[in-house]
């Protein structure tokens, strides 16, 4: 078993032609139960829980028996052990839903259990309000997540989930995103490395993965100046954001290689962008060790050496 299969079965359940499409659920179950029954026995802190929690949230949908929301229950409390605070966290509202829609069919709730859920659901928003306090400094809507928290309460009362069928689908594939400028995601050198987007969080956890999977100590965030950083093999951390994002600019041509004059207008407005690109592609090749780059005389385009392995976060509005 691997993560790489779990996801694979994940991507199957959550693509757009299959959540919007008619008389999908069953499909769309039997995928979400094969991954969560396939993580269970994987070490890692996001995929394991991942299709606990979005199985749950579908099972919803048609729940109408106390068994039902057992096994709803059952799922949400082994997503709740996830290593992100947003899973944790939106398992933890789904299974207080959950548990109110048991004490509705007469079934025993203790308000301990109630309890600990409301508490666990505040802890998680205080870790991730902490995690985003030096993050979306601009652009920051004022409430998010209406389509959430329009599901919860639907789920809380009872109310027909039909209607709302296909209106959040996100057909990016975007794990748990907060605001509309939080959609990152995970490149190497070859292009991106699997078909989903992420929030900063879940994206930067994976991102962990991708690199201790392959034995790559270093990687790269692209995003606003003030989230943008890379780190070498020693560990030490450059946060230069134009020799970041050159250094991306020549990861996404791939093998067809970068223009030097592209190059030189990510230094537009500077006294020689020419002369400056030049610095800055030298800087950020030492800072990681040096062979990083290679470039072709007779096309005069720079692309990454062959055998060089980096993986980075980037944010979309960076993505062409």
């Amino acid at each position: 078993m691997s993560v790489r299969e779990v996801k694979e079965l994940f991507f199957k359940a959550t693509n757009s032609k299959v959540v919007i499409g008619d008389g999908y659920d069953q499909y769309l179950e039997d995928q979400l139960r094969a991954a969560n029954k396939l993580g269970q026995g994987l070490d890692d802190k996001i995929w394991p829980y991942i299709p606990a929690y979005r199985l749950a949230h579908l099972l919803f949908r048609k729940a109408k028996t106390q068994q039902h929301f057992f096994e709803i229950v059952d799922l949400l409390k082994h997503a709740e052990k996830s290593g992100s605070n947003y899973i944790t966290l939106n398992a933890g509202l789904l299974k207080f839903a959950a548990l109110n829609r048991l004490k509705l069919l007469g079934n025993e709730v203790s308000e301990t259990s109630q309890k600990e859920c409301v508490e666990l659901v505040i802890e998680k928003i205080s870790a991730v309000n902490e995690e985003e306090r030096n993050l979306y400094s601009w652009d920051k809507p004022v409430q998010s997540d209406y389509f959430n928290i329009l599901e919860y309460m639907v789920y809380a009362t009872s109310f027909d989930y039909e209607p709302l069928i296909g209106v959040g689908h996100d057909d990016r594939n975007t794990l748990f995103p907060r605001f509309n400028n939080d959609v990152w995601t995970i490149v190497g050198t070859t292009g991106p490395v699997d078909e989903f987007s992420y929030n900063y969080e879940t994206g930067l956890i994976e991102l962990h993965r991708y690199c201790d999977e392959n034995n790559v100590p270093e990687y790269f965030v692209l995003g606003d100046p003030h989230e943008t950083r890379i780190l070498n093999r020693a560990g030490k951390c450059k946060t230069t954001f134009r020799e970041i994002e050159l250094l991306y600019n020549v990861m996404e041509s791939a093998s067809y290689g970068t223009p030097a004059s592209t190059l030189a207008e990510i230094w537009e407005g500077t006294t020689n962008p020419p002369e400056a690109a030049k610095k800055g592609r030298k800087s950020i090749d030492e800072f990681l060790g040096g062979s990083v780059f290679s470039f072709s005389s007779a096309t005069n385009r720079w692309s990454i050496s062959k055998n060089y392995q980096i993986y980075g976060l980037v944010k979309r509005q960076h993505r062409t």
